[in-house]
């Protein structure tokens, strides 16, 4: 009876995190994203709005792919977010991905090609003048681990 009860609170919990939609900044502040986020891009060079998440942000959403709800994170860099952005796919229970738009563009986690592609998308459809299709191209939809 308490593993079903327990089961039942984390079910409950992760669905509630699931189905939240926040900004960026707020996201960063709320666990287990903090922790899953931070462990994601540690080791990586990236500039302090894009570990800290307070540039400017649109409210996430949720987007299904492959099975799984992902939180569709979004900001850039405060003044330049033409050319500095970033996308991040969130799944509480899973894998969280990242695709990062500066001076280099690249992603972090190892996506499958059709979340890949929907990350694009995505990242596309907010940062629409950041041209990351062709800078892509140029380096061949790298993963970075």
């Amino acid at each position: 009876m308490k593993n079903l009860i327990l089961s039942l609170i984390l079910l409950i919990t992760s669905t509630q995190s699931i189905a939240e939609e926040m900004y960026s900044w707020e996201w960063i502040k709320k666990e287990p994203f903090r922790t899953t986020y931070l462990n994601l891009v540690e080791g990586h060079e990236l500039p302090e709005w894009a570990v800290k998440l307070n540039g400017p942000s649109v409210k996430s959403h949720i987007i299904n792919a492959e099975n799984t709800a992902y939180n569709v994170i979004k900001t850039c860099k405060p003044q330049d977010c033409d050319d500095k952005n970033l996308t991040i796919f969130y799944d509480p229970a899973g894998a969280t991905y990242m695709l990062f738009n500066g001076r280099q563009t690249f992603f972090i986690g190892e996506p499958g090609q059709p979340v890949l592609d929907l990350i694009v998308n995505q990242h596309a459809s907010l940062h629409k003048y950041s041209d990351i299709r062709n800078r892509l191209n140029k380096t061949s939809h790298k993963c970075s681990k």
